[in-house]
């Protein structure tokens, strides 16, 4: 069986087909073919992209199961109602995996309902996509930037060393809302 992806492309927070991995120059060219808003270069570093082997084997509507899916796995006794739950499908332990089953012994009763990196929510997790990350850290970087402008006032201190000493503090899990309120007075 030649090995078949699909990748999570961080530049356009998109699941792509992967045409071309070249280990050589540490590139993977994605298909691009979902996005029409982008058409420009789909050459993408090692780092850009996210790699999803498929398992080989289909769901039970015949879609093809890849690592980082999101499947619902149907009870073994309750085909009927199809009541179940969500596991993400990993590499783990030299197989794939649908939580702690081996995929390829629960396919047969599961569906592929999207992966982790477009429906983190069918996990739990954060319902935030990464364009709502990105505005996120922004948001953040600018109100360390306000920190970092206040500290540099209160202490006569050049704006980066303020940032040096928050980072200090954020690694060392000493900054809180109180240091904030200490500083702003």
């Amino acid at each position: 069986m030649i090995p078949k992806f699909r990748a999570w492309d961080k530049l356009t927070d998109t699941v792509q087909d992967v045409l071309d991995i070249n280990f050589l120059e540490k590139t993977v060219t994605v298909s691009q073919k979902d996005i029409v808003w982008y058409k420009h270069d789909n050459l993408r570093p090692f780092k850009g992209v996210i790699l999803m082997q498929s398992t080989g084997l289909k769901d039970l509507k015949g879609v093809e199961i890849f690592e980082g899916d999101v499947v619902w796995i149907i009870d073994k006794g309750e085909m009927d109602n199809g009541w179940g739950w969500f596991e993400e499908v990993k590499f783990r332990n030299g197989s794939f995996m649908a939580g702690d089953d081996f995929l390829v012994n629960s396919h047969h009763r599961c569906v592929v309902h999207g992966n982790i990196y477009e429906q983190p929510e069918l996990l739990g997790g954060a319902s935030m996509n990464n364009r709502h990350r990105r505005i996120a850290r922004l948001e953040a970087r600018q109100l360390l930037a306000e920190i970092a402008s206040l500290i540099s006032r209160r202490y006569g201190v050049t704006a980066e060393e303020s940032a040096r000493q928050i980072q200090v503090m954020i690694k060392t899990n000493s900054i809180s809302f109180e240091t904030l309120e200490e500083l702003n007075r």
